[in-house]
């Protein structure tokens, strides 16, 4: 797994940290997704996903906005669908 400024471990490189895929799914499994308050275009679901995910929400903005062109439904029903299942983040 990539961590950004951690140091060096096992010589594989500045910035890599290894860790097992057990402790990766652990920490995977105690995470919940929320809509994010922070970094949100429109309901804050690609933000979520962002931070959920630990990428650039612009990632998950292209990939809805990608499933937009082809008459708009495949983009827009699941996002619609994201924005009412997924509950908003608690102020923090």
């Amino acid at each position: 797994m990539y961590t950004k400024n951690r140091g060096v471990s096992e010589g594989r490189g500045p910035g890599f940290k290894s860790q097992s895929w057990l402790h990766f799914i652990y920490n995977m499994s105690m995470k919940r997704l929320y809509r994010s308050r922070n970094d949100k275009v429109i309901a804050g679901i690609c933000g979520g996903f962002g931070e959920y995910f630990d990428i650039d929400p612009v990632i998950f903005r292209l990939i809805f906005a990608l499933l937009l062109i082809p008459g708009g439904f495949p983009g827009f029903i699941p996002y619609v669908i994201l924005w009412i299942v997924i509950p908003k983040a608690q102020k923090s």
